[in-house]
């Protein structure tokens, strides 16, 4: 079985933030999710029948959000693995807004990008970046 998420909409509490989602099994919708932004577990609106069979899906779910996350991130910069996630390595303007707008945009870019493998730093945005030119 393979899950993933969409409809993804984030939002502000008195605690931090929360979020909801749709979670799909198979690319069939299977439950609405929503995390309250209060320190508790998510909580499930179950459709056609899904049941979780005891399986606990938040870390599921939140590893699904963090790639979510990443994955809008990696046009604003070098993504490396950090111990809550990812961090970015940006710059004023997007990457794409580097390339276009300076002469030396990729060059700054390809910069990072060796300081960061030079310093053992995890790239988690190396597909995108090697589309745009970077070599890894």
């Amino acid at each position: 079985m393979s899950y993933s998420i969409k409809s993804v909409k984030f939002f502000d509490t008195p605690d931090g933030g929360g979020f909801n989602c749709t979670l799909l099994e198979d690319g069939k919708k299977v439950a609405h999710v929503h995390d309250g932004g209060h320190g508790a577990a998510l909580s499930y609106d179950c459709l056609n029948g899904w049941d979780f069979d005891d399986y606990n899906f938040d870390v599921l779910v939140y590893y699904l959000i963090n790639e979510h996350l990443r994955k809008k991130d990696e046009k604003k910069g070098i993504v490396v693995k950090a111990s809550y996630g990812h961090q970015i390595i940006q710059y004023p303007y997007t990457i794409p807004t580097m390339i276009k707008k300076y002469g030396n945009g990729l060059a700054l870019i390809q910069k990072a990008y060796d300081e960061a493998k030079d310093n053992g730093e995890e790239v988690l945005n190396k597909d995108y970046l090697q589309s745009v030119g970077v070599t890894l």
